[in-house]
């Protein structure tokens, strides 16, 4: 059968096949459930990979804008709040999970500079499985040999991190 030609005003336009309504909406249907399937499947992986950053900025980026500040400014006397100082050195002012963190000296004398102070960084985990990637990168950095300054990391309960850094004359 021919396709149908109109004839308007001595033109004629011959009708094209186009798609149906009910095409459209079958192919957007299937569009919408792979997009569900595929953001579904990758919600943990993001959760994942903010652990892993902040690992990342726990073993590597703080030792170095801690250890930067101190050649600036010396060992802060215990008690001193040092976050502004370890991000005027390079240090991200929130976590992955978009969180503010503290920094803190600690130690046995609240009013002197103490070799053997230790700096203490509360860090909170976001996310689902918070208190899992807490005590996960508590471990990790304990037992990693490639880290010596970390001298502990502990409280990994309700998705927070606390983190001691070792601080030294030779720093």
């Amino acid at each position: 059968m021919a396709p149908y030609v109109a004839n308007v005003g001595g033109c004629s336009r011959r009708r094209t096949g186009g798609y149906t309504l009910l095409q459209i909406i079958v192919v957007l249907l299937i569009i919408g459930v792979l997009a569900v399937a595929f953001g579904y499947g990758s919600l943990g992986k993001v959760d994942a990979s903010k652990a892993s950053a902040a690992k990342s900025i726990l073993a590597g980026e703080v030792p170095k804008a801690f250890f930067s500040y101190l050649r600036t400014n010396g060992v802060p006397t215990t008690n001193t709040d040092v976050r502004s100082g370890l991000i005027d050195n390079g240090l991200s002012p929130q976590t992955p999970w978009h969180e503010d963190w503290s920094a803190k000296m600690v130690g046995n004398n609240p009013n002197a500079p103490i070799v053997g102070a230790m700096l203490r960084i509360r860090y909170p985990i976001g996310g689902d499985n918070a208190t899992n990637y807490a005590q996960e990168i508590a471990s990790s950095l304990i037992a990693a040999g490639d880290f010596p300054q970390v001298a502990n990391a502990a409280n990994p309960s309700n998705g927070v991190i606390y983190v001691y850094y070792k601080v030294s004359r030779g720093e």
